[in-house]
């Protein structure tokens, strides 16, 4: 009886994720883009991003998880236009969602723009979307930040199954453990 209690301890201990990681899958790609307005002091003016193709996926720091060993590939960008400031930044063009780069079997699609300035020629704008590859879709969040040498990241936030299948697993096989020596007990 102690092995399957601990047993029963050890697969809801996995199950819940105390001997797991974890892990996004993150890019970070550097170039220049340029802002046709000071969305800060003209809101109302709509302000185009211009992407100066190619940019250059980051060594430092490296690509991870679905990304890994992509670094000094060259990305194409989409410019895109918004108008408002900060909370306030709708994308008016193209429409959303929309392919914002792509490379080597890599594709984003920017769904939401959350927040968007440019002041002083500093550029900060962040949202969410996904990136295909492989035949799967990974969601994320993505930014565009700096002024000069501006850098696109993006992170994924998918993470892997916190493990309710390995918990209903886990209790499933207690349980015909269990029966299994109620029975042997039975037949002696």
């Amino acid at each position: 009886m102690k092995k399957t209690i601990l047993a029963l301890l050890v697969t809801t201990a996995i199950s819940c994720g105390l001997f797991t990681e974890a892990k996004a899958d993150s890019i970070t790609f550097n170039g220049t883009i340029t802002a046709n307005n000071d969305s800060a002091a003209h809101p109302g003016n709509p302000t185009t991003l211009h992407f100066t193709n190619p940019f250059t996926v980051l060594g430092t720091p490296a690509p991870t998880g679905i990304f890994a060993g992509t670094q000094g590939s060259s990305v194409t960008m989409t410019d895109f236009t918004f108008t408002g400031n900060g909370a306030t930044a709708v994308v008016t063009s193209p429409t959303l969602p929309f392919v914002q780069w792509s490379f080597g079997g890599y594709t984003f699609t920017l769904q939401t723009v959350s927040t968007a300035s440019t002041a002083g020629g500093a550029i900060a704008v962040n949202g969410a979307g996904f990136v295909s590859f492989g035949g799967k879709n990974y969601s994320g969040v993505w930014s565009i930040s700096g002024t000069s040498g501006t850098q696109f990241n993006f992170v994924t936030t998918t993470v892997p199954d916190g493990g309710s299948a390995v918990a209903l697993l886990g209790v499933a096989l207690t349980g015909i453990e269990g029966l299994r020596r109620m029975l042997r007990r039975r037949s002696a």
